[in-house]
């Protein structure tokens, strides 16, 4: 504590040189009770808001992470996780072990009426969860508990988070947006006061996720309850705006009372339209695969351009120790280019790739890595969605065929069909990354075959198609078939 204090003020000035943008925030957290290293970090945005942006990421299982790290050099400062996705407290701790910040957004299951998340999957009615003696009620705060047991072990761990829950309410796709501002606002207080208060949760930053529109102050919360004010900003892939008037339009909402951050983005801001028309964002935070990973929503040379500028904030950058206290273990090496190559296609097979068939409302991407080719197939999911590759032969005759697919959502089932012919529904189990199924031996006539993937159960990816001409053994006439890996 005595060494941040004396660093501090040393720092503080080093930025004032540096500001081409300065904005007077107070450092004070929302939350009276907020925990040393809480009130330390506040300390920290409020200094360095409006003189640099930190770098920030959402990721699923860290790929995005590793992606980063390997071609522009550098980690994010932050680091964004969703309570949706079970095992995302263990990777927090781990990432903030490593000095990073931490983020952490709730897509919120309704607890009854159908468990999503999207108004259009549940019948839960807000306006019956804030009022009190209500079965609606009780399971809100059920769900609350249940988070609050999850935040707590970050707390007990000292990693502060900047909690951003109720995210989008105004655009209404969200349940908890779905009545209006007045209920959202309601279940705001409720979840501030049963984690501040009756959970003594004091490790929270409270984010409050915006729009800019002439309503947009309607679903304010309120400055007693919120820290920072962020914006969720999706503009076409490529578009690297700096978003002024909105950051200016949030700004004024506040009345310059809070720190303004892009909370969510699909292309990062290019740093040095955010300094030429001052657009003082204090992070961005950009959303998980393919925002960051297909190569269009942010090039690999605005990537690179971004995170090694001077105006953006990188883990390296960032007083970890100040904050947190204590020493940050170093980050894992970047991953070699080879790591991110396709696996090698086995020996005597050929790969036909999918992304070059024909596609009924599927389409190609290129979020996962390590695919052959340009890409693959993705959006198995609607009735009738299908890829069809053609594979011409020379030779008639049995071949093995296998099939490059990856099943992030678990293991999902579909229909195989070779030359129009049903196989039979085939199993995909779950697979992080692309591999290998092998589906057996089908007949290929001379000249031009189809194979066809038709969905028939649940969201997948399609690489390729392998296949292999049977070889026959030639000892004592035996007629069994073999693949030339055989």
């Amino acid at each position: 504590m005595g060494s941040f204090a004396r660093i501090w003020p040393l720092f503080t000035y080093a930025l004032m040189l540096l500001s081409p943008v300065r904005a007077a925030i107070s450092p004070l957290p929302v939350d009276p009770q907020a925990s040393p290293e809480t009130a330390r970090l506040m300390q920290y945005l409020a200094e360095i808001y409006g003189t640099k942006i930190i770098a920030g990421q959402y990721t699923g299982v860290m790929e995005e992470l590793d992606y980063l790290h390997t071609f522009t050099g550098k980690l994010p400062a932050l680091c964004g996780f969703d309570f949706l996705t079970d095992g995302e407290t263990e990777r927090a701790l781990e990432w903030a072990s490593y000095g990073g910040l931490v983020t952490f957004s709730w897509h919120w299951r309704a607890p009854m009426g159908g468990s999503d998340f999207y108004t259009w999957g549940t019948t839960f009615d807000i306006t019956r969860a804030v009022t009190p003696g209500t079965a609606e009620y009780d399971l809100v705060l059920r769900d609350i508990d249940g988070i609050a047991v999850k935040l707590k072990v970050l707390q007990d761990a000292k990693v502060p988070v900047l909690w951003r829950p109720l995210h989008e309410a105004e655009g209404g796709w969200f349940w908890w947006g779905a009545k209006g501002p007045q209920a959202c606002k309601q279940l705001y207080a409720i979840l501030f006061d049963r984690l501040t208060n009756h959970h003594g949760l004091n490790n929270l930053v409270w984010v409050w996720t915006s729009f800019t529109t002439s309503q947009s102050y309607n679903w304010y919360p309120g400055d007693n309850l919120v820290d920072i004010l962020g914006l969720d900003s999706y503009p076409s892939a490529g578009d690297y705006s700096p978003f002024a008037n909105e950051f200016n339009a949030l700004v004024t909402m506040t009345l310059d009372q809070r720190m303004v951050a892009l909370s969510e983005n699909g292309p990062i801001p290019d740093p040095d339209r955010l300094v030429s028309q001052k657009a003082g964002w204090l992070y961005f935070s950009t959303w998980s695969g393919r925002f960051l990973l297909d190569e269009v929503t942010n090039s690999a040379a605005h990537l690179q351009h971004v995170y090694r500028h001077d105006y953006v904030l990188t883990l390296d950058e960032i007083p970890s120790e100040l904050i947190y206290g204590r020493l940050p273990l170093p980050a894992p090496p970047a991953k070699p280019l080879e790591y991110w190559a396709a696996p090698p296609v086995p020996p005597g097979y050929t790969a036909h790739e999918a992304e070059e068939g024909v596609m009924t409302g599927t389409e190609p991407a290129r979020s996962l890595k390590r695919y052959l080719g340009n890409g693959y197939v993705t959006s198995f999911d609607q009735a009738g969605d299908s890829i069809e590759v053609r594979i011409n032969v020379r030779h008639p005759g049995l071949y093995r065929l296998k099939i490059r697919y990856a099943s992030v959502y678990g293991s999902k089932r579909n229909y195989v069909h070779v030359n129009g012919q049903s196989l039979v529904e085939t199993e995909f189990p779950y697979a992080p990354g692309f591999t290998d199924l092998d589906i057996g031996f089908v007949y290929f006539q001379q000249g031009s075959n189809t194979v066809r993937i038709e969905k028939s159960w649940g969201y997948f990816e399609v690489d390729s198609f392998l296949t292999a001409p049977v070889v026959r053994r030639q000892a004592r006439g035996e007629g069994l078939p073999r693949t030339g890996t055989d």
